[in-house]
């Protein structure tokens, strides 16, 4: 794995992590993303979510390149966040 590849999986796994720990309608941010670092995601708990049941547990991401809004998910599951964190990662629109 190369060094690039590293801090890719590293910053992968820290937005993971952080997203298990948000609540109903909290938001994350996250500068510096893509293979350019030029990308700011803004990622929100879903507002439904009940921690206690486990219901409703999906984020939705906002992606922001120079201000300008690029990339808007809808509900996205926990199952599916990494997969959808890489392609964010490498599109090809604003990241290459």
């Amino acid at each position: 794995m190369t060094e690039a590849q590293q801090r890719k999986k590293e910053k992968i796994d820290y937005i993971i992590e952080q997203c298990k720990y948000l609540r109903a309608k909290e938001k994350l941010t996250i500068n510096n993303f893509g293979k350019r670092q030029d990308l700011k995601l803004y990622i929100w708990k879903n507002a439904e979510y009940n921690q206690e049941k486990n219901i409703n547990n999906t984020v939705r991401i906002e992606t922001k390149r120079f201000g300008e809004i690029e990339d808007k998910t809808d509900e996205i599951t926990f199952e599916n966040l990494r997969e959808e964190l890489e392609r964010i990662y490498i599109y090809k629109n604003y990241s290459e």
